[in-house]
């Protein structure tokens, strides 16, 4: 079903004889993880920021379940990056999965992790 689809129902509409037909309009409600365009859909994917700098393996859902994203290095937020033929079926095919990256940061850390931040942040400083 798309937005706006009609579903007719035969003989359930207005009065009349034989009575009419009775036309359906679908509405979607938003999904709370997925936006469709098209066929595409699109996400919200968070990284956390050490994968987001150094690359690895994050966890995104998709409509068959979730999958193994590899996070370039020196990935930025708002970078798009795309699953092909994981979006929504269609009658030429599937569409394609788009998630935009957002960088998430710790809220809580440990003694030692809160140490490595520091560190970091001084030898950024130092750099620039």
């Amino acid at each position: 079903m798309r937005e706006g689809s009609v579903i007719r129902v035969p003989g359930l509409g207005g009065q009349g004889n034989p009575p009419g037909d009775l036309l359906l309009v679908v509405r979607l409600l938003p999904h709370p993880v997925f936006r469709l365009e098209g066929n595409d859909l699109y996400a919200t994917l968070d990284v956390p920021a050490p994968i987001a700098v150094v690359g690895g393996k994050v966890r995104a859902m998709t409509l068959e379940g979730p999958v193994e994203v590899t996070i370039p290095p020196r990935t930025q937020a708002g970078r798009k990056l795309r699953l092909r033929g994981k979006g929504f079926p269609g009658p030429a095919g599937r569409g394609d999965l788009y998630l935009e990256v957002r960088i998430t940061i710790p809220e809580h850390l440990t003694p030692e992790e809160e140490a490595l931040w520091k560190k970091l942040a001084e030898v950024h400083h130092a750099r620039a």
